[in-house]
């Protein structure tokens, strides 16, 4: 990990998140060059080495970066200040094919992009992958306000995302800035997000038959926040 760290500072960019495998280990790191790079971990030298380096990913900073359960392949979803969402894929060429675009070219491995999603009208500032038992599903939340919710309508192609669900969650005057992250609830059996934004405000959403409704909402902090996460059940009641 030593070793990543130090490769991350030659990069001379800025690292603005990093996404780990679920399974198998690999990472993803995306920045304000907008590159979005792939290391794998080689268990034998123990390094992380470059596998993919996508270039030109978004037209400004990347903000976040998630990977899709591996049941699903190997894809990945990224979010930019240029209010778009990309979903990518993993695709194998033989060495020195035409179409081996964004990998050194000593590399099999290429990610394309399958979708771009351009419904916010401000920047996204962060994604998510559903759980696996709630399909293939991404959440979105944006410097408007609105969360989004996208299902994949081909899990083949990849290339249809169709807007399932939208609500706003951070939208009030003290909240100019809107949403800045969410996150599902791996342990519930229902779809429940919590979103955060600048007001330091955390909202609970919940999926019902009629659409998204408020569950909580708390007053966490006196300054703007940027990040949420739940707690591993280990096995609470």
């Amino acid at each position: 990990m030593l070793g990543w760290l130090l490769l991350m500072l030659l990069l001379s960019v800025l690292v603005l998140e990093a996404g780990h495998k679920v399974i198998r280990d690999r990472l993803a790191v995306c920045s304000s060059s907008q590159k979005v790079i792939v290391f794998d971990y080689d268990q034998r030298s123990g390094e992380w080495n470059e596998s993919a380096n996508i270039e030109s990913a978004h037209d400004a900073p990347i903000w976040r970066v998630d990977w899709a359960h591996p049941e699903f392949g190997q894809v990945l979803a990224t979010c930019s200040e240029d209010r778009t969402v990309c979903i990518w894929s993993e695709r194998y060429r033989p060495k020195g094919h035409a179409e081996n675009v964004g990998a050194p070219a000593d590399l099999t491995n290429i990610w394309k992009r399958r979708a771009k999603l351009s419904d916010a009208q401000m920047p996204v500032r962060d994604i998510q992958f559903s759980p696996k038992k709630h399909g293939l599903r991404l959440a979105t939340c944006s410097a408007d306000g609105s969360v989004r919710i996208y299902e994949a309508q081909d899990l083949l192609s990849l290339g249809a995302w169709p807007m399932e669900d939208c609500f706003t969650s951070h939208k009030r005057s003290n909240c100019p800035r809107g949403c800045t992250a969410l996150a599902w609830n791996f342990d519930s059996e229902d779809q429940i997000l919590a979103v955060v934004g600048n007001d330091g405000i955390l909202d609970v959403w919940g999926k019902s038959g009629r659409g998204w409704s408020r569950l909580a909402e708390q007053k966490a902090s006196s300054a703007p926040l940027k990040d949420v996460a739940w707690a591993p059940n280990l096995c609470r009641p």
